[in-house]
């Protein structure tokens, strides 16, 4: 029987990105069990279709960004997984706050909330195959939260950045900028693009500056 991984999440790019993890997931045939987020907030009412969902689920989290504030929806969804012995655990992504709990390490939510912290198309993937692994019991591979570069030279052939947080290029790189007479365009584009591999926008760019003969420097 496929098992059901459920997260809620008061951050509504959170629960869009955490979908979109999950469709890749599927669509390369990673995971067998059905991983869905939901974003709730104040304005949440509960349902008989949120009730089905969490019966049938193996584990819920519910993810407040920021201090914990319950509200009527999630004392309500509370309430029916305690009485329906579920498990569970409702609390904070950044900060060590639970409000309730039930057979699941607190460990959990840390290795989850780290893979949010770190943020990034990655990340989230594997913060789905590692929830499958622990609560689905799926023997699938997955990697612990890596943090990405906040500043650095992008290799778009290679998907790679040179971390250049010190303020300095290579060597090897200088000697590269020196030899070739082409004109250099530097090219600043935001973090957020780079972690979430939005950056078809950016190959476009520098292959149309680089059909007039000039050189790119993605930072």
């Amino acid at each position: 029987m496929k098992k059901t991984i459920v997260i809620f999440t008061n951050v509504e790019r959170q629960y869009q990105r955490l979908n979109q993890a999950v469709r890749y997931l599927n669509r390369e045939k990673l995971i067998c069990s059905d991983c869905i987020s939901l974003f709730f907030n104040s304005e949440t009412n509960y349902s008989e279709a949120i009730g089905k969902l969490m019966l049938h689920s193996s584990v819920v989290f519910f993810l407040w960004q920021g201090a914990v504030y319950p509200t009527e929806f999630s004392n309500a969804c509370k309430r029916f997984l305690l009485k329906n012995q579920k498990r569970f655990i409702m609390g904070s992504s950044t900060q060590p706050e639970v409000e309730a709990v039930h057979e699941v390490d607190v460990a959990a939510l840390a290795q989850v909330s780290q893979y949010i912290f770190n943020s990034g198309t990655e990340n989230y993937r594997n913060l789905w195959l590692y929830l499958c692994v622990e609560f689905a019991g799926e023997e699938v591979s997955y990697l612990p939260p890596a943090a990405f570069p906040w500043m650095g030279v992008a290799d778009l052939s290679y998907g790679k950045i040179k971390d250049d947080s010190a303020g300095s290029i290579s060597g090897t790189d200088a000697a590269e900028c020196i030899d070739d007479p082409r004109p250099l365009v530097g090219i600043l584009f935001a973090r957020e693009n780079w972690i979430w591999q939005e950056v078809a926008y950016l190959k476009e760019l520098v292959n149309a500056l680089e059909d007039q003969g000039l050189r790119t420097l993605p930072v």
